[in-house]
């Protein structure tokens, strides 16, 4: 029971949680402590250099596994203590879209993008034919699995990286400025999306 709620109902929970980067002498995070819980939609601003993606990349445990630096609290997430679970196992329960695109689209076609998240975790070739082109509809990229994914546009390519993350049907959902390469018609559809999911 955390303050009256079962531990299922949270999502994420921060617990006096302080980072630095390494080389830093500044803490980016200072004694956060927080609660998600399960469907709630959570948005987090402030100036450049705030902290935000740091607080982001926590989540899903790439601080304090890819990232050097000197981490101290615990970070929950999906009841998991993310600095003694494999990002990769975490990976499975946390979606985590980033601003750059590029970065996150490996396939060398649309449909191997999608799929290559489902096939890192063995999931069946039936499974994978299922949900792959639902999840291109979804992000309003239907008919376009055999299109090189070099060859998107930004917005596109936003949709992609997405849609990645998504059909992997993660507890939780983390957007680092994803939507910043869209034009307001498709940030209102991911929006829409967002609120149905």
């Amino acid at each position: 029971d955390l303050n009256g709620k079962q531990a299922n109902d949270t999502a994420v929970r921060f617990d006096a949680v302080s980072f630095s980067y390494s080389q830093s002498s500044s803490r980016i995070l200072n004694n956060i402590s927080c609660t998600i819980d399960t469907g709630e939609f959570v948005v987090i601003t402030g100036k450049p250099g705030s902290g935000k993606t740091t607080f982001c990349r926590c989540i899903n445990g790439i601080i304090p596994h890819a990232l050097e630096g000197e981490l101290s609290g615990k970070v929950t997430s999906c009841g998991l203590n993310t600095a003694k679970v494999q990002v990769q196992i975490l990976a499975q329960k946390v979606g985590f879209v980033m601003d750059d695109s590029d970065v996150q689209i490996v396939g060398r076609t649309v449909f191997e993008d999608v799929a290559f998240g489902l096939r890192n975790v063995l999931v069946g070739l039936d499974e994978i034919h299922q949900r792959v082109p639902r999840i291109l509809k979804m992000m309003d990229l239907h008919g376009f699995e055999g299109r090189l994914s070099h060859t998107l546009s930004g917005g596109e390519k936003q949709r992609l990286a997405m849609a990645g993350i998504l059909v992997m049907n993660p507890q939780v959902l983390v957007l680092d400025e994803a939507l910043s390469e869209l034009d307001p018609i498709g940030r209102s559809k991911v929006y829409t999306l967002l609120r149905d999911l």
